[in-house]
């Protein structure tokens, strides 16, 4: 290493003893880095999300003789001088990212020590500043350069392909813009696009996956009884006639669930989910991220950081654990010094919040519910002109959730009928409250918000009610996911 400027580390081989084989070294170096970068990459996306895999760097490689030293001064340091080193920072600068670019003079001593395979010229020449026109060459990762030459976008050989480049706009800027190479850069995008929504898809199938586990570790061991189940199937054949519009469903407030004293939450560790459910939840995710439209403000990208957002905001709601005396829990939520309203103990409303922030712009058009109602009549006139988007998003993800092919999936999600009715109610309610722009729905908001959290009830002096703790959950849970909205929308 001799430093770092800005986002730019700089590092020499051959010095200060010349080494004949410094090309190798330092191609090998280039290509350990690629590897590293996308491991860490890849680790990182768990905690920081999705968009922590699109980091990456870029590479410029050139050999030539250099004056090193070190300058005398209060910041003495090592450095490196000459034109050399402008020829490898012009090399960087008109590279790809996720590419190893380097001069002809690297690719000739890389040819010189027989390492002609590693190498493959560049299409386009580049056009270097205080250079001209310069033909320069990428040096292969270990995998490309085991492939046999035909293997490349042009079907025959690999010479001059930029196949496997990873193009940001910034590199279009260095590409010859012939119908070919535009031809090679859409095919690029498209397989970065599909790369791209699956390991989002990925990632908001581990959030579920995790929540899923927690829900279940807070139900009986005990499984749904037969009668339980036909009760199950007949809710859902109701609601999956649309008889009534999602608007319709919306509650005062979704009452938490009832406490069991008898049951103490099991680890997550101890939930063994099948195969096949963890299977069924990332194609559902799959599925929904498919119906999502490429607009700016309601794609794919911008529901997974919706998820993120709302996971991290529940992760930070801390509440004490329920003591437990003789075996059995004690219900802190009627408590005064519980702030946060059941939350914590109400694992289905975490993973409603989070399924909702995955479906809330499902087929959304990228424009505003007035404008939508105008566009197409027939959809404003079914949905009665309000939340247009937001319910036609229900109602297409709980058509795809309802298909055979999620059976399992939904078992794990609502065992009896009256976990169905609360899970539809909070993912209606969570989804909904998205709309942050109609003024009746704006109006009953502002209108619980003063009934749960207003002065008159902050002063009153009444016993805390179940209804009252589960009114002030629902506000909250809507305000998860309108902050987490609005904020990735203004980013």
């Amino acid at each position: 290493k001799v430093e770092t400027i800005g986002d730019c580390y700089v590092a020499v081989t051959g010095l200060p003893e010349a080494r004949d084989d410094h090309a190798v070294l330092m191609a090998k170096f280039a290509r350990e880095c690629l590897t590293k970068m996308s491991e860490v990459t890849g680790k990182l996306e768990v905690t920081l999300g999705p968009e922590t895999g699109e980091l990456a760097m870029r590479f410029g490689l050139h050999s030539g003789p250099v004056t090193a030293g070190v300058l005398r001064g209060e910041k003495s340091r090592f450095q490196l001088f000459g034109d050399t080193v402008n020829t490898a920072a012009r090399m960087e600068s008109n590279g790809i990212k996720n590419k190893i670019h380097c001069s002809t003079e690297t690719a000739e001593e890389l040819i010189r020590l027989g390492k002609e395979k590693w190498i493959e010229k560049r299409e386009d020449m580049i056009e270097a500043k205080g250079k001209g026109k310069l033909q320069t060459y990428w040096i292969l990762s270990r995998e490309q350069s085991r492939k046999a030459s035909g293997d490349s976008l042009h079907g025959g050989s690999s010479h001059g392909s930029i196949s496997g480049a990873s193009m940001g706009d910034e590199d279009l800027e260095n590409v010859v813009h012939s119908p070919e190479s535009l031809q090679i850069i859409q095919h690029i995008r498209r397989v970065e696009a599909d790369a791209k929504n699956e390991r989002l898809a990925r990632w908001i199938t581990d959030l579920l996956v995790v929540s899923l586990k927690e829900m279940m570790a807070a139900r009986p061991e005990s499984g749904p009884s037969a009668k339980d189940k036909e009760a199950v199937v007949a809710l859902e054949n109701t609601i999956s006639s649309f008889s009534i519009t999602p608007l319709d469903e919306i509650p005062a407030f979704v009452p938490l669930p009832k406490f069991e004293e008898d049951v103490v939450a099991r680890s997550i560790d101890d939930i063994k989910l099948d195969p096949r459910v963890e299977e069924q939840v990332f194609k559902y995710v799959m599925a929904i991220g498919s119906l999502y439209r490429d607009n700016p403000f309601h794609n794919f990208e911008h529901c997974s950081h919706v998820a993120m957002s709302v996971r991290k905001l529940l992760s930070r709601i801390v509440s004490p654990e329920n003591p437990i005396h003789d075996g059995k829990q004690i219900d802190l939520r009627l408590s005064v010094d519980d702030n946060t309203y059941g939350i914590t103990s109400d694992k289905m409303a975490q993973f409603a919040v989070i399924f909702g922030a995955l479906i809330h712009d499902v087929d959304h058009r990228g424009i505003p519910n007035f404008v939508l109602g105008k566009e197409d009549p027939n959809m404003a006139t079914k949905y009665k002109g309000k939340a247009i988007a937001e319910q036609r998003s229900v109602d297409l993800a709980w058509s795809i959730l309802m298909s055979h092919e999620y059976k399992q999936l939904r078992e794990c999600i609502y065992t009896t009928r009256e976990e169905l009715h609360r899970f539809r109610q909070l993912v209606v309610n969570t989804v909904l409250a998205t709309d942050i722009f109609d003024p009746d729905l704006g109006k009953n908001r502002k209108d619980r918000w003063n009934r749960a959290f207003g002065e008159d009830k902050a002063s009153a002096e009444e016993a805390i009610t179940l209804d009252d703790v589960s009114r002030k959950s629902t506000i909250v849970v809507e305000h998860l996911i309108q902050a987490s909205d609005v904020a990735h929308t203004m980013q």
